[in-house]
């Protein structure tokens, strides 16, 4: 029969699926970049008959903001619904993740990140408690302020000691988890969950763990903002300027919101209407308006390897509109040829960027498509290939390799997206005994019907 397909109108009829215990993968939107749902069925690889993709975009939605500036996301909320919603009532989101069209819920899964990480940080640090619902049905708010202990995991499931499947587990070295962390701890996020507090078993858990049904995220006045692009050689020719920007603008974290990275290919699948230069490098600059004198005299004015006419303003609506087209498009074109997304997730260092960017240079000797787009203020670049059906295997390879290098970089191998399933085969070795046994402790002790997302990273065995 194959895998089914289900859909919710309210919290009931989830809750009343969840308790039957089938195996599912819930979504909320098709925005992720590490879930191909035009192929998900074969890549989720089931025999069985009560496998469900469950769509949870048709529950119930609402948005509340509190006197105290905290905004209540209920049900499939995008990103674009809450910052306009927002600004309706002068106030700011921080999170502003490339695909607007991308759910919070849907985030907190992933633990996405955005073009505002450069300065307010991972969306982790901005949430103040998530409403969950488990195995059960049962409804759970985790709190972000509250330390995660094995004991409050245990706590969670009122499941009868002799009923359970798994009745001899032990608690896991969580302390050692924890501070296992602590090499990633700069990054936005870690190849595995944090696991600190309250909110990290559903933060980037990837809906492993249960169903994420409420969020709470601060927010904040909201203030005008002035956008710029800055023009670049490019990067496979001369990345000099690339690099003494990266590491001047560190110094303006709060200053400037945003700083973001197209290359000359990433142009090549919008409107020539859309193109910004001369199939140049572009750097999109988004600062706070109060800031921007000290951003122009004390950062643009003191660029050596950029002179200012190089430094352009841009409206509001076209700097949204260009960031957001490149990586629709480029999906788009993926879709075209009928091949999967080959690309990076990873973060390093700023003093590894050099490095990372000679390996990337190394990719585009290949003889395949490529463009290279992203997060550039903090090292996150998104490198993709745009292979023919027969190029596959050359990308995968090359992939293979980069990861063995970030994992001797001790970088982060998917900052932003989550791991999903096209990345599955690329994490297993940046996790030791540790992160396995918790992994395992925590399917066994929420999810021991392993009833959400079998296939995902928390299943990954010894």
């Amino acid at each position: 029969m194959g895998i089914k397909h289900i859909s919710f109108n309210n919290l009931q009829t989830l809750r009343s699926h969840i308790k039957k215990h089938l195996p599912t993968f819930y979504y909320s939107s098709k925005t992720s970049t590490v879930i191909p749902y035009e192929k998900i069925e074969k890549l989720l690889d089931t025999n069985d008959d009560n496998f469900y993709l469950a769509n949870l975009n048709s529950l119930p939605q609402n948005l509340t903001l509190g006197k105290d500036g905290t905004l209540l996301v209920e049900g499939p909320v995008t990103w674009k619904e809450a910052r306009e919603y927002c600004r309706s009532h002068n106030r700011d989101i921080q999170t502003a993740p490339t695909e607007d069209l991308a759910t919070i819920t849907g985030g907190v899964a992933t633990s996405a990140t955005g073009e505002r990480c450069f300065a307010f940080g991972n969306l982790r640090n901005q949430i103040i408690s998530v409403d969950f619902i488990d195995c059960n049905g049962v409804t759970h708010q985790l709190n972000s302020q509250k330390d995660l202990t094995a004991n409050f995991v245990n706590s969670l499931l009122d499941i009868d000691e002799n009923d359970h499947p798994f009745k001899d587990f032990k608690f896991p070295p969580l302390e050692a988890y924890q501070d296992s962390f602590s090499n990633y701890s700069h990054f936005k996020n870690a190849p595995f969950p944090r696991m600190e507090k309250e909110i990290d078993l559903m933060t980037g858990t990837e809906g492993q763990l249960g169903v994420v049904s409420h969020v709470k995220i601060q927010t904040i006045p909201f203030e005008p903002v002035k956008y710029f692009f800055i023009l670049l050689p490019r990067w496979e020719v001369d990345y000099d300027p690339h690099f003494e920007i990266l590491s001047r603008a560190q110094s303006f974290r709060g200053d400037i919101l945003a700083l973001e990275m197209a290359d000359h290919n990433s142009f090549k699948y919008l409107d020539t209407k859309d193109h910004l230069g001369n199939l140049e490098d572009v750097l999109f600059v988004e600062i706070k308006e109060s800031s921007f004198e000290r951003v122009y005299n004390e950062f643009f004015c003191k660029l050596k390897k950029i002179p200012l006419d190089k430094v352009c303003e841009i409206n509001e609506a076209d700097f949204h509109h260009i960031r957001e087209s490149i990586p629709r498009s480029i999906f788009e074109e993926n879709q075209r040829m009928g091949t999967t997304k080959k690309g990076t997730d990873v973060q390093v260092r700023i003093d590894r960027f050099p490095e990372l960017l000679n390996y990337y240079r190394e990719g585009t000797k290949l003889g395949i498509e490529y463009n290279l787009f992203g997060h550039f203020g903090d090292a996150h670049l998104h490198f993709n290939f745009m292979p023919e059906p027969h190029e596959i295997n050359t990308c995968t390879y090359y992939l293979t390799d980069l990861y063995r290098l970030i994992n001797n970089w001790q970088g982060s191998p998917f900052a932003e997206h989550g791991i999903g399933l096209l990345k599955l085969p690329f994490i297993r070795n940046f996790y030791d005994k540790v992160h396995l046994e918790v992994f395992k402790w925590l399917k066994e002790t929420l999810d021991p019907y392993n009833q959400f997302f079998p296939q995902g990273f928390l299943n990954i065995k010894h």
